[in-house]
């Protein structure tokens, strides 16, 4: 989701919202959840367009790796590395 005019606690927020309404989802014949991991990044973090979706991809893979369903934005990366 790519969110131009938004400003980054904004960001975080919307990402955050859709993480907790995609973990009400269940999946009626099997009864699992759905989960989504999210990256956040920001425009003034990069130089380019393509920094910006490769910290954000980062961040998606660090949110992968420490247990998934969950938003992984600036301030979680710089504590958590």
């Amino acid at each position: 989701v790519f969110l131009p005019k938004c400003e980054k606690a904004g960001a975080s927020a919307i990402a955050q919202r859709i993480l907790e309404q995609i973990r009400r989802i269940t999946i009626e014949q099997s009864g699992e959840m759905v989960t989504i991991t999210m990256g956040v990044a920001f425009s003034g973090e990069a130089v380019s367009f393509d920094d910006i979706v490769r910290k954000a991809d980062e961040r998606l893979y660090m949110g992968k790796r420490n247990g998934r369903n969950q938003v992984v934005s600036e301030s979680m990366s710089r504590t958590e590395k």
